[in-house]
C-alpha cells in the first residue's frame, strides 16, 4: 500500500441470531488494539457487512487487522488480513532538459536528480561512459548510506575539461533492484577567446565547402545519437610566396 492513500476493508458476517457487536483489532509486536466496535447495525440482520475505512495510510498503520463477530452463541473470527507499506525499486528523475547538458572548459555542472525507493537507497552513483566507450564510476561526497525513501540532490563536477565530455548515468540500488537513469549527454566545449580551428580539404576528397566570412562565430549544434563523422580535416597547406 502506497503512504498517503486511502484503504479500506470488509467483512461479510452471517450470524443467527443477530451478531451484538462486530469489532475490528489490529495485532502488532504480539498486542490486540481495538480499531473499530458495530453494534446497532449487525443486531438488525442475520447478513452484514462491516466496513474499516483508514481515510490515510500511514506507515504505523502497517500490521495484521482482524475482524470479530459475536452472537448469544459465540464468538468468531475472520482471516487475517495484513497490511503494509509497497516496496518497489529506486525510480529516479533526473531534472535536464533534452538530455543535453552543454558547458565550456573550467565552468562548473550541476544535475539536479531526485530517487524514490522503498526499502531506502543502499547506494547511489553516476557513472560516466566517454567517447572512447570506457565507463568510469564516479562517486560524488554528498552520496552515501541513505536512510530516506526520497533523496533529492545534485551531481556536480567542477574546473571541467574536455575528457569528461560523455554520457552520464545515475545507478540506485536497494533490497528490490537496481535502477538506471536515463543518459545526460554532458558537452565540454573551448571557451569563447580560445582560437578557432581552422579546417581545409581537398574539393575531390570531401563534401565540406567554404562559407564566406561574415565576422561572426560559427554555431554549434548537437548531432542525433546515430550520428557518425568520417571526414578527418587535414592541414592548412601554406602557399609559397614567389
Amino acid at each position: 500500500m502506497d503512504i498517503g492513500k486511502p484503504v479500506s476493508f470488509f467483512c461479510k458476517i452471517y450470524a443467527n441470531p443477530p451478531c451484538s457487536n462486530v469489532v475490528w483489532k489490529k495485532y502488532e509486536d504480539g498486542q490486540y488494539t481495538t480499531i473499530q466496535i458495530d453494534c446497532k447495525d449487525c443486531s438488525q440482520t442475520e447478513n452484514f457487512t462491516s466496513h474499516l475505512k483508514l481515510d490515510t495510510f500511514m506507515e504505523s498503520d502497517s500490521g495484521y487487522y482482524l475482524c470479530y463477530a459475536t452472537n448469544i452463541v459465540g464468538t468468531s473470527k475472520s482471516k487475517c488480513i495484513s497490511l503494509s507499506e509497497r516496496t518497489y525499486a529506486p525510480i529516479i528523475k533526473v531534472d535536464v532538459d533534452d538530455n543535453y547538458c552543454f558547458k565550456k572548459i573550467d565552468e562548473d555542472v550541476s544535475i539536479p536528480y531526485t530517487i524514490y525507493a522503498n526499502p531506502p537507497c543502499t547506494s547511489v552513483l553516476w557513472k560516466q561512459k566517454n567517447e572512447d566507450g570506457n565507463i568510469k564510476k564516479i562517486y560524488p561526497r554528498e552520496i552515501a548510506f541513505y536512510q530516506r525513501k526520497k533523496i533529492t540532490g545534485s551531481f556536480a563536477l567542477v574546473k571541467l575539461t574536455e575528457r569528461q565530455s560523455g554520457y552520464y548515468v545515475c545507478v540506485a540500488t536497494n533490497k528490490e533492484g537496481t535502477t538506471e537513469s536515463r543518459c545526460v549527454y554532458l558537452y565540454v566545449t573551448k571557451p569563447d577567446n580560445a582560437e578557432d580551428d581552422v579546417f581545409s580539404s581537398d574539393e575531390e576528397n570531401s563534401t565540406v565547402g567554404t562559407l564566406p566570412y561574415t565576422g561572426r562565430r560559427p554555431r554549434y549544434y548537437s548531432c542525433p545519437s546515430n550520428f557518425t563523422i568520417d571526414y578527418q580535416p587535414s592541414k592548412r597547406r601554406r602557399r609559397r610566396l614567389s
